[in-house]
């Protein structure tokens, strides 16, 4: 625990260095939409310390069982095939077994994880938010230590979450090959690929309504939602998602409620500002995107209230909170009014943050969160 503190304190500190030594430039971020500058130094040292924490921590939930795996598959590339080993998602276990065949521990997995997925969600608040430090904030408090957890299923993420410019100028090709890369990483993944057809179009549009159909009809009729995903899931290790009656907490879904409202809300505002065919900037088609992927994510945080399969689903979505809330904030409230709003969803981020926190001190979960330097 006194590790996390530390990466808590660490962290906080470059927030405020951020935000009280940004300062403003004369012209707008082409791809943000960012009329900021924020120095460089602290926003390097909050990655450095997340992934140099998250890359030598000796367990948190699953990360033990990962480490166990990268040395049980050994050096042999056909074990990557292999029906009988606990995971059968091909590119994964190439990955563990070409770490074991260059001689590392077993930690080097975690390490080389850790590297990859924050690397790109830095990168991508980097390029993209608008308030990098209130980025930051919401990525701490809300998906930490989410993302330290369920490492392949938040790899495959980030793999997708690569695709953003993709899905803002609609080329579908390459955002196909980034989706069937992740999905050898988790088979779950594949199912990026027909929302592709729902996340690139405009905001809201009428795609997005269709799936809110289906989630309505998936969570009043759950055997149906159950004998559809057994077709999907037959022979795969993620079958065993089917018979349990594991369901994700109410808490959960209020949390997702509210970037959710101020979504519509953001859309609304601009909608009545610019009109239905003004004219959109980089900016504004990422945030389409971001909007779709927010409310996509929801559907599926919904559904987890039938079915934990399906709230595993919202992780590819991951990102989106991160980049829009800032941009929803600033477009739908006026200046005192947005810095109200954003003073107040730090308040019960950092609230249900405690929460969390609490929850997972209570599994057990912080015992072994310590560091472990073995790589060799």
């Amino acid at each position: 625990m006194e590790l996390f503190i530390t990466l808590l304190l660490i962290c906080g500190a470059c927030l405020l260095f951020m935000q009280y030594y940004s300062r403003p430039i004369e012209k707008p971020d082409r791809l943000s939409g960012r009329k900021v500058r924020y120095p460089k130094a602290p926003i390097f040292i909050f990655w450095v310390t997340v992934i140099y924490v998250s890359a030598f921590r000796y367990g948190f939930c699953d990360t033990g069982l990962y480490r166990d795996l990268c040395k049980a598959i050994g050096t042999d590339y056909a074990r990557a095939s292999d029906e009988t080993f606990a995971i059968n998602d091909i590119g994964f276990n190439y990955l563990m077994i070409f770490l074991n065949r260059c001689g590392f521990h077993p930690q080097m997995i975690i390490v080389v994880t850790s590297v990859i997925i924050f690397t790109i969600y830095a990168r991508a608040i980097q390029k993209y938010s608008q308030d990098i430090p209130y980025s930051l904030l919401l990525f701490l408090m809300l998906s930490y230590c989410g993302m330290i957890n369920g490492i392949r299923q938040v790899l495959a993420g980030a793999v997708i979450f690569l695709g953003l410019p993709f899905l803002r100028d609609k080329k579908f090709m390459p955002y196909a090959l980034l989706v069937l890369l992740a999905s050898t990483i988790h088979a779950s993944a594949i199912i990026m690929l027909p929302l592709y057809f729902v996340i690139s179009g405009k905001r809201i549009n009428w795609l997005v309504w269709v799936f809110f159909g289906v989630v309505v009809v998936f969570f009043v009729a759950p055997g149906l939602a159950n004998s559809l995903l057994g077709t999907l899931l037959e022979d795969s290790t993620y079958k065993d998602y089917l018979t349990t009656e594991a369901q994700m907490g109410i808490m959960r879904l209020l949390v997702a409620a509210v970037p959710v409202a101020l979504s519509i809300v953001y859309a609304v505002v601009e909608y009545r500002t610019r009109g239905a065919d003004g004219e959109l900037s980089e900016s504004d088609r990422l945030t389409d995107v971001l909007i779709n992927m927010q409310l996509l994510s929801f559907g599926f945080t919904t559904l987890g209230l039938r079915m934990v399969y399906f709230a595993r689903l919202a992780m590819y979505f991951e990102g989106a909170l991160f980049l829009l809330l800032p941009r929803a904030i600033k477009g739908s409230f006026n200046t005192p009014s947005a810095r109200f709003v954003k003073v107040a969803s730090i308040g019960l981020y950092t609230l249900y943050f405690a929460y969390q926190i609490i929850t997972f001190q209570s599994y057990g979960y912080f015992n072994d969160f310590r560091f472990y330097f073995k790589i060799w």
